[in-house]
């Protein structure tokens, strides 16, 4: 007859494989939370960024219509006519805004 050996499998290799696991879980939390905190704070940065330029632009766009605002005047526009000669006859005259 033949004896049957039956393997035990050690608490000290199903313990070890446990932690194993749980260091390669851990280890792989980590890197993540670095990874995505790194990602973050690179969102952050474009974010501000752009705001910085879309204040710079809206304040440019506001200047750009004082401007406008400033060689489209009705005092503007009687000077330039009475430098070239042109007369002014008040039934003739049109506001388009």
């Amino acid at each position: 007859m033949k004896k049957v050996v039956k393997k035990r499998t050690s608490k000290r290799s199903i313990t070890t494989s446990y932690k194993l696991g749980f260091i390669i879980v851990f280890v792989m939390y980590l890197s993540s939370s670095i990874f995505l905190k790194n990602y973050n704070i690179g969102l952050d940065h474009q974010l501000q960024t752009i705001e910085i330029e879309n204040t710079r632009l809206k304040s440019a766009n506001q200047t750009l219509k004082m401007r406008i605002d400033e060689l489209s005047s009705f005092e503007r526009m009687s000077n330039i006519a009475k430098k070239n000669g042109l007369e002014n006859r008040e039934g003739t005259i049109r506001n388009v805004e």
